[in-house]
């Protein structure tokens, strides 16, 4: 099933998958994500700026992610390959823990990166925790590329930049 465009009827289910997945890294030692970040104001920002994609499964909310040109501040330190090109960003991609290995990071980012094509964005960015040593390796195999490291607050270690050319 396609992926579909989160609504004001999704901020709820989608800010608790968020948690959850929050939760689940920090059973596991990573500090990623905290009550600072995200929070339900991104949710909701991601709904009325209609950026906010999710995968259901079974009527639930397996999997989400956020795509649109607005780039962190942090990102203006960093020495991008393209970078006078037209960049999608990709945020807040999550997959509910009981869904986790199940090919939904895959198709989450799949549809990110055809989506990006069908609207003329020629490369990609995001950022990930550097720590995150599972989500890095998937990024890496799908061609993206390491730039630097940026800080956000409220985090042990840094967040890793990451491109793509598409």
């Amino acid at each position: 099933m396609p992926l579909i465009k989160g609504t004001v009827n999704d901020l709820k289910e989608t800010f608790e998958l968020l948690q959850s997945c929050a939760r689940h890294m920090a059973d596991n030692g990573l500090n990623q994500w905290n009550e600072n970040y995200p929070t339900i104001a991104h949710v909701e920002q991601d709904v009325s700026n209609q950026t906010l994609y999710l995968k259901k499964i079974d009527g639930r909310i397996a999997g989400v992610i956020s795509v649109d040109d607005q780039q962190s501040p942090e990102y203006k330190d960093i020495v991008w390959k393209y970078p006078n090109e037209k960049v999608m960003v990709i945020h807040r991609m999550a997959v509910h823990p009981d869904f986790q290995k199940m090919g939904i990071a895959k198709e989450l980012m799949d549809f990110a990166e055809n989506f990006a094509r069908q609207n003329n964005f020629d490369s990609i960015r995001l950022d990930a925790y550097s720590e995150n040593k599972r989500v890095l390796s998937i990024y890496k195999q799908r061609g993206y590329h390491y730039r630097g490291d940026i800080y956000f607050p409220f985090r042990d270690a840094p967040f890793s930049c990451l491109e793509k050319k598409l």
